[in-house]
């Protein structure tokens, strides 16, 4: 599988990465989504700018602690 993902141009789609960074995919994509970054830079980058925002949206989301 890892020669077909070299050579048929696939890239990670944006719902695919988001999935990804939200550790929400399974499977048979999960499977094909790991095989590609291996090889690929720019689903990397991608896939590096995701879990930025992903993390920064689950700060935002979490209860805040206030002092007393």
């Amino acid at each position: 599988m890892l020669a077909m993902a070299i050579g048929d141009g696939w890239h990670m789609n944006d719902s695919e990465i988001e999935r990804y960074s939200m550790g929400r995919s399974t499977g048979a994509e999960l499977d094909r989504c790991d095989e590609h970054l291996l090889i690929c830079e720019p689903c990397r980058r991608q896939i590096e700018e995701a879990d930025v925002f992903v993390r920064a949206m689950r700060q935002a989301a979490a209860p805040s602690q206030e002092l007393p």
